[in-house]
């Protein structure tokens, strides 16, 4: 189905929202903080690469030597593939943002594996480099995502 089209298809709430709600108890397994052992923080930088701002961060973060996680939108990567590869080239980590952002709330099973495959494909292809790492846009799970990104398999 298109998306959001199960939901309008009379798909009663409480399915909808085991689906997107219920799905946040599946990210018990998800990182959200390093050691606490070790004092660090992870710079991280979503929504790019951009062609015009994202080099100038690549600047700084060279300068300063350091290294940060790049979150990328495939539909970006593919248009700005020279910036993909300065990325995955510094040593900076890949993350895959899914094809064009939307929100995973309103993305119905196929549509998921969909944007995070597609994702996927365009940020190996624009980087010569696979995503280690996915984050779904604005934090927004579904109990699709975990199968998709599964699927992918290791880098």
């Amino acid at each position: 189905m298109k998306r959001t089209a199960w939901l309008l298809a009379g798909a009663p709430p409480v399915l909808w929202g085991a689906y997107t709600w219920g799905s946040h108890l599946l990210t018990v397994a998800s990182v959200w903080r390093g050691s606490r052992d070790r004092r660090a923080a992870a710079l991280t930088f979503d929504d790019g690469p951009d062609p015009d701002c994202t080099p100038r961060v690549l600047d700084i973060l060279e300068r300063e030597g350091v290294r940060g996680a790049f979150f990328l939108i495939g539909r970006r990567a593919a248009k700005a593939p020279s910036v993909a590869r300065r990325i995955a080239a510094a040593g900076h980590d890949l993350g895959n943002h899914t094809w064009s952002h939307p929100s995973l709330w309103r993305c119905g099973p196929t549509e998921t594996a969909r944007e995070i495959g597609d994702g996927h494909a365009a940020i190996t292809q624009a980087a010569g480099a696979s995503p280690r790492f996915f984050r779904p846009p604005w934090g927004k799970t579904n109990l699709a995502m975990f199968g998709a990104v599964r699927r992918l398999g290791p880098p």
